[in-house]
């Protein structure tokens, strides 16, 4: 077995499904299955907050990526790396046996480097 780091290793497990009409702050109290797309802190605080809105009343497709990809826990890292690069996105949904497992992207990449998994 070799060495290499998966992405399993550094992706964020903490996730939640949500409905996409719901409004950011219903979001962040509830979870769904079968997400439609993906929805970040970077988007919450660059996206909500250019709409100058309150969350209470912004809908979660308003601020949603809607184009996602998804890989499997067991790719290795530089090979995430190199898709990351090929889609030009920014992170990626990561699959644990066809079910949603996590998300990891570039700053996950970075956090990785700094604390030396890499």
């Amino acid at each position: 077995m070799s060495d290499e780091l998966l992405v399993r290793g550094i992706m964020t497990a903490e996730i939640k499904s949500v409905y996409y009409y719901e409004t950011i702050k219903s979001a962040a109290k509830n979870e769904k299955d079968n997400p439609l797309g993906a929805v970040t802190g970077k988007d919450v605080s660059f996206r909500a907050v250019r709409k100058a809105k309150t969350i209470g009343y912004i809908p979660v497709f308003s601020i949603t990526s809607s184009t996602v990809a998804a890989v499997n826990e067991n790719v290795s890292l530089r090979d995430f790396t190199r898709i990351l690069g090929e889609m030009e996105y920014n992170h990626l949904l990561i699959e644990k046996s066809g079910k949603l497992a996590g998300i990891a992207g570039n700053t996950n990449i970075l956090n990785a480097a700094a604390g030396d998994k890499i």
